[in-house]
């Protein structure tokens, strides 16, 4: 990485930024994707996903107001871009726009029928418009998609109460609690 970060500054290259900064983010670090990437953007602001990108860097180092525009920017140039419909369907969540972030997360499902975390996100929102049963089906595909997701485990433990169906209610609540134990046991990742 330091090889790739060495020829974007030596060369000053958007792309050679673009990279390096899109390996930090898989790598999860993101406050260095996030420089990278500000640099590949000054250089060149029409490199392909460049906007998505750097709204999931911002958006996982805990600037979601900073992200936002970033992923409105990438969805005017391409209105099908998954991650930037699930990212922004998300962000709109947590504000409680939760109609603005249904449609954003529907267009996202559309797009990746088998994306666990924008099925986990849309049976969320389903949760707080209180669709309940709609929210219980998404929530148990996510959580069958990948059972050791904590998330899902909780939202369903609350939806399942919701939906007066306890004993599967205490079910999930006895997944959270043995994922979690796990998880504590496992330590910082």
């Amino acid at each position: 990485l330091t090889f790739i970060e060495r020829v974007a500054k030596q060369g000053n290259s958007a792309d050679a930024y673009l990279l390096a900064g899109s390996t930090w983010l898989d790598l999860n670090e993101f406050d260095s994707a996030r420089e990278d990437l500000k640099k590949a953007l000054a250089l060149n602001p029409n490199l392909p996903g460049i906007h998505t990108l750097l709204g999931m860097a911002l958006d996982k180092s805990g600037d979601a107001k900073a992200a936002e525009p970033e992923f409105r920017k990438s969805l005017e140039s391409n209105r099908d871009d998954f991650e930037a419909n699930l990212y922004l369907g998300a962000i709109l969540y947590k504000r409680r726009d939760v109609e603005a972030a249904r449609s954003y997360l529907e267009h996202a499902l559309k797009l990746n029928p088998t994306s666990p975390m924008a099925r986990y996100e849309f049976g969320v929102v389903e949760g707080a418009a209180g669709e309940y049963a709609a929210a219980a089906n998404d929530l148990e595909t996510a959580s069958k998609q990948d059972p050791t997701w904590l998330e899902p485990h909780v939202e369903l433990a609350a939806i399942y109460y919701k939906l007066h169906r306890p004993t599967d209610g205490a079910r999930e609540r006895e997944i959270v609690e043995r994922l979690t134990s796990q998880q504590q046991k496992q330590g910082p990742q």
